[in-house]
């Protein structure tokens, strides 16, 4: 690989596996003492784990057939 040095590939690997990790880190929801809901990634006494729905709600295309080449007929 020529331009790119071997110490930022293996940093570049490295901060995708951090990224990584924290998109798949717990939530955790509470109430404080006034009613008002907080949200952490560290559980408190009286904290439940919140399930959060899948972030990708993008539809796939649907398939096409194969585009057809040369003369008709």
């Amino acid at each position: 690989m020529k331009g790119i040095s071997i110490s930022r590939l293996i940093a570049t690997g490295l901060f995708g596996l951090v990224l990584q990790g924290a998109a798949n880190a717990q939530i955790y929801g509470s109430e404080d003492t006034q009613g008002v809901p907080e949200f952490s990634d560290t559980p408190t006494q009286g904290a439940e784990v919140v399930d959060l729905p899948a972030t990708n709600l993008a539809t796939p295309p649907e398939k096409q057939p194969p585009a057809r080449c040369g003369r008709p007929g």
